[in-house]
């Protein structure tokens, strides 16, 4: 008579992450959500999104990007915002709210960059490396000075020590696909700087670095830290393989504890946002080689929404984590019925992407799940 063996066992064995145990290998990846208040405060709705993950069995939840300065909302309203202490006590509930279900909680610290848009920022043009602007964005926006660098880093340092005054468990930097202002730094493709900021792949990581070390300094030493990257752009001239691997262990080297692995940018969306049709784990060949380089883990996205492709790219060494966005939204109880081989009962995530291009408005969106975001409307 067989044994049965556990159901993906490598998908759900605990993950190291600095000082964070994490239970599983699952990571919900950030999504904008549109749930939070106009004055960027957590709700109720939020919450109930979120516990729904959290309840569904992810090992570590992403919220949707905080901004770290007012007036910096990332193409849509009601962002969360880590800007002030009062806005501490909403963001501790929700981490209290995580933890209750036996998941950890990350914050993904973001400043819009060239997709901060004016009309949703008090009229305020858009900042970036360089007077570039993104195609599909089409607002202009204006060169950061160095006095703008300076006090932005502090920003990120001090909405860092927030999210720890929040009970929250660690800070993802965003840093990808050239839309946050820190993606725009990274990119020879928007970062046409002649001072320490440009230039060289050296001056180009200089503002990210200093970012990343600010957060230890004002967080604390023991505060994991995340820094999502693109590997590469998809463009001629843009961030190569080879620069995003020079790139990672710099950030190893600065006291990264995780580094979570995208690809494309926002002029390449669909390497960003894949859609139907592309294959499982895609990004996962390339983050074998980044994996390869550093010594601290590494998470990568991609249509990693089946559970056997997931444990699949575990067992070839690939990645440590596997992180999935739009599967956790169209099935938040994923995780549990996953690790109770109940797989036929996971609600498929079909790559539509209407959730991400919210084309029925800001709220966020699930053709497969009429309850996602609208976990306290409908019972």
């Amino acid at each position: 008579m067989l044994t049965q063996k556990p159901a993906f066992p490598l998908l759900f064995s605990p993950v190291q992450v600095g000082t964070m145990t994490v239970k599983n290998r699952i990571f919900l990846s950030a999504m904008s959500t549109a749930l939070c208040s106009k004055d960027n405060q957590v709700t109720d709705a939020a919450i109930a999104y979120y516990s729904a993950r959290a309840q569904g069995g992810a090992g570590l939840l992403t919220t949707e990007n905080v901004m770290v300065v007012e007036d910096s909302h990332y193409n849509i309203p009601n962002n969360l915002g880590l800007y002030r202490d009062d806005q501490i006590p909403g963001m501790r509930r929700l981490a209290e709210a995580v933890h209750s279900h036996g998941a950890k909680l990350a914050l993904q610290l973001l400043h819009g960059g060239p997709a901060a848009v004016a009309r949703l920022n008090g009229g305020k043009q858009p900042i970036a490396a360089s007077a570039i602007p993104l195609r599909n964005v089409g607002e202009l926006p204006r060169a950061m000075t160095v006095e703008e660098i300076h006090s932005l880093t502090l920003a990120f340092g001090q909405a860092a020590r927030r999210a720890r005054e929040a009970r929250v468990d660690a800070v993802e930097i965003h840093a990808a696909h050239r839309h946050g202002v820190l993606g725009t730094f990274l990119s020879p493709l928007s970062n046409k700087r002649v001072d320490e900021y440009g230039g060289n792949i050296d001056g180009r990581m200089r503002f990210l670095l200093e970012v990343v070390e600010q957060v230890r300094r004002d967080a604390g030493p023991d505060f994991p830290i995340i820094v999502r990257m693109s590997m590469t752009e998809f463009e001629p001239g843009g961030q190569s393989l080879l620069d995003a691997i020079y790139l990672a262990r710099r950030l190893e080297q600065a006291g990264v504890n995780l580094l979570h692995l995208s690809n494309g940018s926002l002029e390449t969306y669909w390497k960003t946002v894949t859609p139907n049709g592309t294959p499982r784990g895609v990004n996962t060949e390339l983050s074998q080689q980044v994996k390869a380089a550093v010594h601290i883990p590494v998470g990568v996205i991609g249509r990693n929404c089946e559970p056997w492709a997931a444990e699949q790219v575990l067992s070839l060494g690939r990645t440590d984590v596997v992180y999935m966005g739009r599967a956790l939204l169209c099935d938040p109880d994923f995780p549990n019925k996953a690790q109770a081989g109940r797989v036929e009962e996971i609600r498929p995530c079909i790559g539509c992407t209407d959730c991400i291009t919210h084309v029925h408005g800001a709220q966020i969106r699930c053709t497969m799940n009429p309850y996602a975001g609208r976990e306290t409307e409908i019972p």
